[in-house]
């Protein structure tokens, strides 16, 4: 027979009941990490690794697949990253239901961006009689008109007499 207990008297088991200050999720009663624990730790430090290498891995791809992209529209655009520079064109508009690079697709929003921007063409040339506001001796000058060259107008015919009179020289 066992003696009723005081209320001044607890029984060895009840006492220290309390986890310690840390908490008690990755130690046991002794400070030493438990079996459940430890698995759990070590599938957490995996899960980090796996998410860094899949990162890494989807970088890669989307790096891969932006040079697929460049090469198949420079075929019609003169800067092929200008579809997705210039074109507010993703990736993922230019990607299948496999997730692959859907060609025929990058040849349409190609062709649509030079609709929109026909100076990204390739091979494009700017269109004639554009003024060149004198930026070049050759575009924009009238029939029969010389710039440049032996017989072209100097500063010396420009201010004519003027620079004559004062004893001055352009050349």
């Amino acid at each position: 027979m066992t003696a009723p207990l005081n209320n001044d008297q607890t029984p060895e088991s009840d006492q220290d009941q309390t986890p310690p200050d840390g908490g008690d999720n990755d130690q046991d009663q002794n400070g030493r990490e438990t079996r459940q624990d430890r698995r759990d730790r070590q599938a957490r430090e995996r899960a980090a690794e796996l998410e860094t290498e899949r990162d890494a891995l989807a970088a890669r791809l989307d790096a891969r697949d932006r040079a697929e992209v460049t090469r198949l529209a420079g075929e019609i655009l003169a800067q092929g990253s200008d579809l997705l520079d210039l074109g507010g064109v993703s990736l993922d508009d230019l990607r299948d239901e496999n997730g692959d690079i859907n060609a025929d697709e990058v040849a349409a929003m190609a062709a649509a961006l030079v609709d929109q921007r026909p100076g990204l063409m390739r091979g494009a040339t700017p269109p004639r009689g554009f003024p060149d506001w004198g930026h070049s001796r050759t575009s924009g000058r009238a029939e029969g008109q010389v710039y440049g060259g032996s017989g072209a107008p100097s500063w010396a015919d420009a201010f004519g007499a003027a620079g004559r009179e004062n004893g001055m020289r352009y050349t």
